[in-house]
């Protein structure tokens, strides 16, 4: 059964819980599958993936070319400085700031955040339709933030 996350999430009876699986590390991404509340919703692009458990960010991060590391996160929904506009935005990423949800194809327009896309391009190297993922899942997102819902990420 397919639920009507926008319809559901209007009534604000519950917690946002979105999961980020990431499955594909390529030459120059990493790629997942997003879901909220267990129901897929969007493909993702981000960095690469460097993480090295048990040590410090600044030991394995290089700027611009990395994604977060994993956990849970506080999703907030808060005026982007570069962007100009309200978007999503990870709160208490180690290592980082600034770390949002956005539109791009490619990691190269990212720097540590995270893109949804529609579909993957066909070398596994980026999304596709990622403006028109973004739009969906932040017209499912936007009830539980105005009404000042739990909105978390884990990414994992």
């Amino acid at each position: 059964r397919r639920v009507d996350f926008f319809k559901d999430w209007s009534l604000g009876v519950e917690a946002v819980k979105l999961l980020l699986e990431r499955f594909h590390n390529g030459k120059t991404c990493t790629l997942g599958r997003l879901s909220a509340n267990g129901v897929y919703q969007c493909y993702t692009i981000e960095d690469i993936v460097r993480e090295v458990e048990n040590t410090p960010v600044a030991s394995w991060k290089v700027y611009g070319e990395t994604a977060i590391p994993r956990g849970v996160y506080e999703l907030g929904y808060t005026l982007s400085p570069r962007m100009k506009r309200f978007t999503p935005e990870l709160q208490n990423v180690p290592g980082y700031t600034g770390i949002r949800i956005h539109v791009a194809n490619w990691a190269t327009e990212l720097l540590g955040c995270i893109a949804p896309g529609v579909g993957l391009q066909a070398d596994n190297e980026g999304v596709t339709q990622s403006t028109k993922a973004y739009n969906a899942l932040i017209a499912k997102l936007n009830p539980a933030f105005q009404s000042g819902e739990h909105v978390t990420i884990e990414v994992g």
